[in-house]
């Protein structure tokens, strides 16, 4: 990020990393309280932020779904997490607690869902963060290229996952994933309770949990109301 005031130029990219850095700020080595739901921003670029960790069991309410332009390949789900699969993660990381903790919230443009994991009791253990932007009016790849622009870190291209994704680490060594297709924006990031010595290592399987919930999200934005399965996480 440059300065809020480039922010404030790219409302809907403001919005998402404002949520990223909220759901980050909670991911430390201890146990957090349960965050109250993001309230709906209408009109500001930035959302207001609550404290509190990642971890705790609480899901907030399913929202309904949010309005998308036709042809819309992607609709908002009540609960992401129900869109995300880390089993790619377990054997390096360890087994996913039981109950992972999801967050909305709606802007001009379009819902913003999260989907935070927490992970493991071996050497990596933290929390895997899912954020996915789902436009109501238009497609996803002018936002995802003017995130791109704005971060400073050498990405390598990871083909075969949506329209176009790219994976880097970020100033902390934390690895992450970016992706968008058709109307979805995703993004996926692991955050460790200590630092990482291998942190690259992570990044395959952050990209296979990035491939799954995009397939996901594909299958449960097309199938008709009260069919959508479950994805366990």
């Amino acid at each position: 990020m440059s300065t809020r005031d480039d922010l404030r130029t790219l409302p809907a990219v403001a919005v998402a990393v404002a949520i990223v850095g909220l759901v980050v700020a909670g991911c430390g080595p201890g146990r957090g309280t349960s965050p109250a739901a993001a309230p709906t921003t209408p009109a500001a670029p930035t959302p207001a932020t609550s404290s509190g960790g990642p971890a705790a069991p609480a899901v907030t309410a399913a929202p309904s779904a949010s309005p998308t332009a036709p042809g819309a390949a992607y609709r908002a789900v009540g609960n992401l997490c129900t869109a995300v699969d880390v089993s790619a993660l377990r054997a390096q990381v360890g087994a996913a607690e039981p109950k992972p903790a999801a967050r909305f919230q709606r802007t001009d443009s379009g819902t913003i869902l999260s989907c935070t994991v927490r992970l493991g009791s071996l050497g990596n253990a933290g929390a895997v963060i899912v954020l996915a932007y789902i436009y109501a009016d238009h497609t996803a790849q002018q936002p995802f290229q003017a995130l791109r622009a704005l971060e400073n870190y050498p990405a390598t291209p990871v083909p075969g996952v949506g329209t176009e994704a790219y994976s880097y680490l970020d100033h902390s060594n934390r690895p992450h994933v970016a992706a968008w297709d058709a109307n979805l924006q995703l993004g996926v990031l692991y955050v460790p309770n200590r630092p990482l010595n291998n942190p690259r290592d992570l990044l395959p399987a952050l990209i296979e949990v990035c491939k799954a919930t995009i397939a996901a999200l594909q299958r449960l934005s097309t199938a008709p109301a009260g069919t959508g399965g479950r994805r366990p996480v």
